[in-house]
């Protein structure tokens, strides 16, 4: 088996032979110094390149003002998941408004907010038939997350 040697002394004044001046020993300051600064220099280096923040769309599926108003539910979904606000887009899918298929496939999840509304009402409601097209085509890409909220 290989023998560990501790590490020989080097005198002020062998230092001062091999560098050919006066003596100047470091300070353990001045060696944890540029210890820490060797060690910041790697892992500026090793640190991994940031990825693109994910994308999230809201679709919101109430239209009372007593949920839609200021953006309330759509501000409380974003905080509670703890997602920025600027990570999502939001569809009024009352207003007709939903993703298109290459914007679905370029989101992490999908967030369809709670309604008073229900499926009975597609044949009054042109939104409905058209958000349950888009849950379908959510349906077939497994990658995607889904939090759907009570509807109806």
């Amino acid at each position: 088996p290989q023998r560990c040697h501790a590490p020989t002394a080097v005198s002020p004044e062998r230092l001062r032979d091999q560098r050919g001046g006066s003596a100047r020993v470091p300070t353990p300051w001045a060696l944890m110094a540029a210890i820490e600064a060797a060690s910041e220099a790697t892992r500026k280096r090793q640190r991994p390149k940031e990825r693109p923040a994910a994308r999230y769309a809201y679709l919101e599926t109430e239209d009372h003002a007593k949920w839609v108003a200021d953006g309330f539910m759509f501000h409380l979904f974003a905080e509670v998941l703890g997602v920025p606000v600027a990570c999502w887009d939001r569809y009024e899918c009352t207003a007709g408004h939903l993703p298109d298929d290459a914007a679905l496939g370029s989101y992490a999840g999908i967030v369809i907010t709670g309604s008073h509304y229900n499926v009975s009402d597609a044949a009054t409601l042109p939104w409905i038939p058209q958000l349950l097209e888009l849950i379908r085509k959510v349906d077939a890409r497994p990658h995607l997350r889904v939090v759907a909220i009570c509807f109806g």
